[in-house]
C-alpha cells in the first residue's frame, strides 16, 4: 500500500470518526466528550508510521472542522481556515507526540501483554499527548475570540477529557484489531474486542437517553420562564391601564374637576409608581376658547401659561392658529414636566394619531414607542389615552359618529417601559435571560422597545401581549451564564463514567489475556530447557500472584467508589428516570465485579496457586443456607426449589466448606436461571470411601431448557457457553463451569452432566471428605446474615475508620452515619494511633490495610500491643480481598475481614456482632 493510498484512507478514518464524535458532543460550551478520531490518529501512526498519519489525520481534521464551522455559521471565507488550520495542525502534532512517547516506554511490536506497558500506555504515553491538541487548539480559539478567557479552562480540560478517552479505548481496540495473527491471536482479539464494543455501545446508549432528557429539561424550564414574564408583564400592563381607568372614571362620574381635585387624586395614584412618567388631561379646545383657557390657567399660578408647539428647530413656541387644540392642561406631577404643560398634541400628527384612534374605538389605545426626555436622560416609554364624552357617564357613545361628535377631551397617562417591565427585567436577570421587546403593530415595521446584545445568542421563546390596542413582541435568550449554569454534567459523567469503566475492563482483560499468552509462548519457547523453564515458570507463577494481589487491589478500589456512590445516591430524591440509570449503573458494577471475581479465581486455578481449606463443618448448616439463599430466587420465577439428602448422611465432616459451597451456588444459579418453569431439585447422598473417608455426591436437576450433546462437548471451556444466543440472552462470562470443574477435581472428585434439549440438565458432582466426630465451634460471628434496615442500628457507637482514599473514607462515613453511628477519620496508620489516644474511647476500629506512612498490618500490631486496646473489635476493610489477604489479617490480630467493594449491611452487621460480643466476652 503506497503511502499516498494510505493517507487518504487515514483521512477517511479520521473524518467519519470525527463526524461521530459529534454525537457525543453536550452542548453548550462542551468539546466533543469521546474523541475516537484521536485513538484513530495515535493507532495508525503507530501502525503504518508517522508521517502518512501525519498527513492524514490533518486532512481528516481540517475537513471536520470546515463542516463543523459550515453547520454553524452557514458561511465559509478564506480568513476562516484560520481555526480548522490551528485544530488540524493539533491534531497531527499529537498523533506524532503520542508515537514517540509510546516508541520510548512500549517497546514494538505493541502487544498489551506486559502490566508495565499497559500502564505505561494507561497513564503517560496516552494522557501526556493528548495535551498537545488541546492547548493549541484552544489557544488558538481563545486568540481569535471563539473561546472566552473565562471559559478557557472548561473548555481546555473537556477537550483534553475527549481526546484523552478516544485514545485510551480506541488506541488499543484498532492495534488489536489490526495486527498480525503472529502479534494478536485471534481469540485474545476476541476476547478484548467483542466486550469493550458492547460496553462502549452499552454507554452510548445511556448517554444518549441522558442527554435528550436533561434537553427536555432545559426545555421545560426555558417554557415556565417564558409563561413568568408573559404573566408579569400582563399584570403590570394591568395595573398601569386600571390606574389610567380610575382617573378616567372620575372624569366621567364629574360635572367639573378642577386643576387641584386633578392633582390630589393623580398623586394617589402617583404615590409609590416609578413607571408612571405624567399624568395629563387634554381637553378639547376651540380656537374662540384658546384665550380664555390661556387666562384661566394663568390665573391660576401658571403666569407664562400658553398652547405650545415645536417649531422646525425643535424649539417651543407659541402653538399656531387652527380650528382645535389638543393641549396638556392638568399635568401631574409638574416638576421635570414643567415644559409639556400647554403643549398641544394636536400640533403632533402622531399624538394627533393617537388621540382619534381612542376617540373613534372608545377604548384605551397605547402610542407607539416613544423617546422620553427627563432629567436629560433619553429613555424609553409610551403613553395610554383614555377617551371622554360627553353627556355619556361611564358609558361609550354606541357609534363612530357620535363619539366624534361627544368627545370632550383625554385623560393621558405617560410611561416609562423600563419602569413598567422592571420586575420582568428582574426576573429575566435572575434566571440569566436576556430580553428583547418590539412593537409589532405594524408587522413589516417593527419597532425596538428594548434591545440587548443577542448577536451571539439563540432565541428560545417569543410571545406576544396587546398593550391598549397595540401589539408588543417579547422574546428571551438564554445568555452565556445560563448555559455555564445548565451545563449537562450529569450526560457528560455517564459518559465518561461508563467509558472510563470499559476502559478499566479493556485493560484488565488485556492483563489477564495477555499474561496467559505470554506465559504460553514462553513455555512453548522453553521445552527444551527444563530446569531454566521451571524456575522460570515458578518465578512467573510467582509474578502472577502478586498481578493477581495487585491487580484486585486496584479494581476493587475504584469499584468500591463507584458502587458506594452509586448506593449513596439511591438515598436520595432522584427523578425516576434517573433511579433508573443509577440501577442499572450498580447492576453492571455488580457484573463486572463478578467478573473480575471470576477471573481472578479462574488465573488462581490455572497458576495452581487455589489452596483449599481442611476444616470440620456442618453439612446440615451448608445445605440449609443454600436452600434459603435460593428459596426466593426461585419464587422470584415462580418455580419450584427443592432440597434432598439422605436421612443417614453425615452431618459433620472435614473438607472445604467454602468451595463446596461456590460450587453449589454457581450449578444453582445456573439452575434457575434457566428454568423458567416447573422446578430446581438439589439432592445429596455419600458412599464411603474407607474408614475415615466418605464420597460425597451432589446433584443439582433442572427443567428448563436442556444443552444439545453438540454444545456439551465445550461446555466446560473457558469462556464458553452453549451458544452465542445464549449469553445474549442470559449474560454471563462462561468461566463459572470452568471453575467449578477445576474446583472439583483440586477436592478429589469429578463433575458430571447429563441433559436433553427443552426437557433439563442434572449436574452432578462428588467430593472426598473426611468424617469427624464432631464440628468445630467458631467463636467469629456470622456476617453474612443481613442485619434490619435501621438507621439506628449503630446507634451510641463511635467508629475510627482508618483509611487514606478521599473517596472511600466519604462512603465509608456516609454508610456508618446512616446507620447511626460516631465516626473518626485517619488518613493513615499513625493518625489512626494518634486519634485512638485523642478522640476515644471507640467501639470498633475499620482498618484499610494499604496506607501511606504506617500500614494497617502495623497499626494493627501497635494497637494490640497496648494493653487498654487488646479487646477492641478490629476490622480489616480493604480491597486486598484474597484469602491469603484475611489470614494476614487475622495474623496480624485483627478481628474480621472485610473485602472491598462492601455491602453496607455487612460492614453493619460486622461491627454490631463483635461490638456484641465484645460486651458479652466482658461481662
Amino acid at each position: 500500500m503506497n503511502i499516498i493510498l494510505r493517507t487518504t484512507l487515514i483521512a477517511l478514518a479520521y473524518f467519519i470518526a470525527g463526524q461521530a464524535g459529534s454525537f457525543f458532543s453536550i452542548p453548550p460550551g462542551f468539546a466533543s466528550s469521546i474523541w475516537p478520531a484521536a485513538g484513530i490518529g495515535l493507532a495508525t501512526a503507530l501502525i503504518y508510521g508517522p508521517t502518512p498519519a501525519m498527513a492524514g489525520v490533518f486532512i481528516g481534521s481540517f475537513s471536520v472542522s470546515c463542516v463543523n464551522f459550515l453547520e454553524i455559521n452557514n458561511t465559509f471565507l478564506a480568513h476562516d481556515l484560520i481555526i480548522p488550520s490551528v485544530i488540524a495542525s493539533g491534531s497531527a502534532i499529537q498523533a506524532l507526540t503520542g508515537y514517540l512517547l509510546i516508541k520510548k516506554v512500549i517497546p514494538s511490536p505493541i502487544r498489551f501483554i506486559a502490566q508495565k506497558e499497559i500502564l505505561n500506555f494507561l497513564l503517560i504515553a496516552g494522557p501526556m499527548a493528548c495535551l498537545v491538541s488541546a492547548t493549541i487548539a484552544v489557544t488558538g480559539l481563545f486568540l481569535v475570540g471563539a473561546v472566552p478567557i473565562s471559559n478557557l479552562t472548561f473548555t481546555w480540560f473537556t477537550w483534553w477529557t475527549g481526546d484523552t478517552i478516544g485514545v485510551l479505548f480506541f488506541t488499543p481496540l484498532i492495534i488489536i484489531a489490526l495486527s498480525s495473527k503472529k502479534v494478536i491471536n485471534h481469540s485474545r482479539r476476541l476476547q478484548v474486542i467483542l466486550p469493550s464494543i458492547i460496553l462502549f455501545f452499552t454507554v452510548s446508549w445511556f448517554f444518549a437517553g441522558s442527554r435528550e432528557h436533561q434537553l427536555e429539561i432545559q426545555n421545560r424550564e426555558l417554557l415556565e420562564t417564558a409563561t413568568g414574564f408573559s404573566e408579569l408583564i400582563e399584570k403590570q400592563t394591568i395595573v398601569v391601564k386600571n390606574k389610567l381607568l380610575a382617573l378616567t372614571a372620575i372624569y366621567r362620574g364629574s360635572e367639573f374637576i378642577d386643576r387641584q381635585g386633578f392633582s390630589t387624586f393623580a398623586n394617589i395614584l402617583l404615590k409609590d409608581d416609578e413607571s408612571i412618567q405624567a399624568l395629563e388631561w387634554v381637553p378639547i379646545v376651540s380656537h374662540e376658547e384658546r384665550k380664555t383657557y390661556e387666562y384661566l390657567a394663568q390665573s391660576e399660578g401658571f403666569s407664562r401659561f400658553e398652547f405650545k408647539e415645536v417649531s422646525d428647530n425643535n424649539e417651543l413656541i407659541s402653538a399656531n392658529k387652527r380650528a382645535y387644540y389638543l393641549p396638556i392642561y392638568y399635568l401631574e406631577p409638574f416638576p421635570k414636566n414643567e415644559a409639556a404643560l400647554g403643549f398641544d398634541l394636536g400640533s403632533n400628527p402622531e399624538r394627533r394619531h393617537v388621540l382619534e384612534q381612542a376617540r373613534d374605538s372608545g377604548n384605551q389605545t397605547a402610542s407607539p414607542p416613544l423617546e422620553l426626555i427627563q432629567g436629560g436622560k433619553a429613555q424609553p416609554g409610551f403613553f395610554i389615552v383614555s377617551p371622554l364624552y360627553e353627556h355619556s357617564g361611564f358609558g361609550v357613545p354606541d357609534n363612530i359618529s357620535d363619539r366624534r361628535g361627544r368627545i370632550s377631551g383625554y385623560v393621558l397617562g405617560v410611561f416609562n417601559t423600563e419602569q413598567v417591565m422592571m420586575s420582568a427585567l428582574k426576573f429575566a436577570k435572575s434566571k440569566q435571560i436576556e430580553l428583547a421587546v418590539r412593537d409589532v403593530t405594524d408587522v413589516e415595521n417593527p419597532i425596538v422597545i428594548i434591545s440587548m446584545d443577542t448577536s451571539n445568542l439563540k432565541p428560545s421563546h417569543s410571545f406576544q401581549l396587546n398593550i391598549a390596542n397595540r401589539v408588543w413582541q417579547f422574546s428571551i435568550y438564554p445568555n452565556e451564564s445560563y448555559y455555564v449554569l445548565g451545563r449537562d454534567w450529569n450526560s457528560w459523567i455517564v459518559l465518561t463514567g461508563g467509558v472510563i469503566l470499559a476502559i478499566l475492563l479493556q485493560a484488565f482483560i488485556l492483563l489477564v489475556t495477555g499474561f496467559n499468552e505470554a506465559k504460553q509462548e514462553e513455555i512453548e519457547q522453553k521445552t527444551n530447557a527444563l530446569r531454566k523453564a521451571s524456575k522460570e515458570a515458578d518465578n512467573a507463577n510467582q509474578a502472577k500472584s502478586n498481578f493477581i494481589a495487585n491487580m484486585s487491589h486496584e479494581f476493587r478500589t475504584p469499584l468500591n467508589a463507584i458502587i458506594g456512590l452509586t448506593d449513596l445516591t439511591l438515598k436520595t430524591e432522584l427523578s425516576p428516570k434517573q433511579l433508573d440509570y443509577l440501577v442499572k449503573v450498580k447492576s453492571a458494577s455488580r457484573t463486572l465485579l463478578s467478573l473480575i471475581n471470576d477471573t481472578l479465581d479462574f488465573s488462581k486455578i490455572e497458576a495452581g496457586k487455589m489452596e483449599l481449606e481442611n476444616i470440620t463443618f456442618d453439612l446440615n448448616e451448608l445445605l440449609s443456607k443454600i436452600d434459603t439463599l435460593f428459596q426466593y430466587a426461585a419464587n422470584e420465577k415462580n418455580i419450584q426449589f427443592q432440597m434432598q439428602k439422605n436421612i443417614n448422611i453425615s452431618s459433620c465432616i472435614t473438607g472445604d466448606p467454602l468451595r463446596i459451597e461456590q460450587v453449589l451456588i454457581n450449578l444453582c444459579s445456573n439452575a434457575i436461571k434457566f428454568t423458567e418453569q416447573g422446578s430446581v431439585k438439589v439432592t445429596v447422598s455419600e458412599t464411603p470411601v474407607d474408614n475415615e473417608s466418605v464420597s460425597l455426591l451432589f446433584s443439582v436437576s433442572d427443567t428448563g431448557i436442556g444443552i444439545s450433546p453438540a454444545q456439551q462437548q465445550q461446555l466446560f471451556t473457558s469462556f464458553k457457553q452453549a451458544d452465542a444466543s445464549t449469553t445474549r440472552k442470559y449474560g454471563g462470562t462462561g468461566l463459572g463451569l470452568t471453575i467449578c470443574k477445576r474446583l472439583v477435581e483440586l477436592m478429589g472428585g469429578t463433575i458430571t452432566l447429563k441433559s436433553k434439549e427443552d426437557q433439563g440438565s442434572t449436574f452432578s458432582f462428588t467430593v472426598i471428605c473426611e468424617q469427624s466426630a464432631a464440628p468445630t465451634v467458631e467463636t467469629k460471628p456470622d456476617s453474612h446474615q443481613k442485619p434490619p434496615s435501621s438507621t439506628h442500628l449503630l446507634s451510641g457507637l463511635n467508629i475510627l475508620v482508618a483509611e487514606d482514599n478521599l473517596v472511600n473514607q466519604l462512603i465509608a462515613e456516609e454508610v456508618l452515619t446512616g446507620f447511626g453511628a460516631s465516626v473518626v477519620l485517619a488518613d493513615n496508620g499513625k493518625l489512626a494511633l494518634d486519634k485512638l489516644n485523642t478522640d476515644g474511647p471507640f467501639s470498633a476500629i475499620l482498618m484499610d490495610i494499604q496506607m501511606p506512612e504506617m500500614d494497617g498490618y502495623e497499626a494493627t500490631k501497635h494497637i494490640r500491643a497496648n494493653p487498654s486496646f487488646k479487646d477492641i473489635p478490629i476490622i480489616a476493610m480493604t480491597a486486598n480481598a484474597l484469602s491469603s489477604d484475611r489470614e494476614e489479617c487475622l495474623k496480624a490480630g485483627m478481628n474480621d475481614h472485610i473485602p472491598k467493594p462492601f455491602e453496607p449491611e455487612d460492614v453493619a452487621n460486622a461491627i454490631l456482632n463483635w461490638t456484641k460480643n465484645r460486651h458479652a466476652t466482658s461481662s
